[in-house]
């Protein structure tokens, strides 16, 4: 009995887990009564399947130079650092990149920008890249879901930040049952 007690928690708590890898921090609930807006797909050939430009989900973090680490337990998760690279993007005055390893393995990408004048570029820039809802497109927060990526934009107004998460699945996947493990040690003891 003690061992099916313990796979129900484990599976529970495999299925928060999950759910909580991709939910970005701080970002509120949009739409009625708290609803989520609706994953939409990828816009064909757009789906960051290794990783964005030369990023690539799973590359350890020593592969890069010129990052800045900004601390780890990120999300919750204690082994998830966020490292960051300050950069530029086209339409908008400015970006902040941010990558996320996980384990020094490259789980996610998030880039934001400050302020109400580059919100609506920033938005602009991220619909072209992935596609877009049916015009218009009303809300604060959009999510794409694929295969091998998930991503999720926001905006706040309270703050005037815009952010961009983008995620690896398979990284996110293993992180997931990672934490079930950790989270099970407790629950289900040593076996005895």
């Amino acid at each position: 009995m003690k061992g099916l007690v313990c796979i129900v928690a484990v599976i529970l708590l495999l299925t928060g887990a999950a759910l909580y890898a991709m939910e970005p921090a701080g970002t509120g609930q949009s739409g009625p009564a708290g609803k989520r807006p609706a994953a939409m797909p990828f816009k064909p050939g757009s789906e960051p399947v290794t990783g964005i430009e030369d990023v690539r989900w799973g590359e350890a973090v020593s592969g890069y130079t010129g990052l800045a680490p900004s601390g780890c337990n990120v999300y919750g998760f204690a082994e998830l650092c966020r490292y960051r690279a300050e950069g530029r993007e086209d339409g908008v005055e400015e970006v902040d990149v941010d990558l996320l390893f996980w384990r020094d393995r490259l789980f996610g990408v998030e880039l934001t920008t400050q302020g109400r004048k580059n919100g609506a570029p920033f938005r602009n820039m991220v619909f072209k890249e992935f596609g877009g809802p049916p015009e218009p497109a009303t809300g604060n927060e959009f999510e794409w879901e694929g295969e091998r990526a998930l991503a999720h934009l926001s905006y706040s107004y309270r703050s005037r930040r815009a952010s961009l998460l983008v995620v690896s699945v398979e990284v996110g996947d293993e992180m997931g049952r990672a934490s079930v493990t950790e989270l099970a040690k407790p629950l289900c003891g040593s076996g005895r």
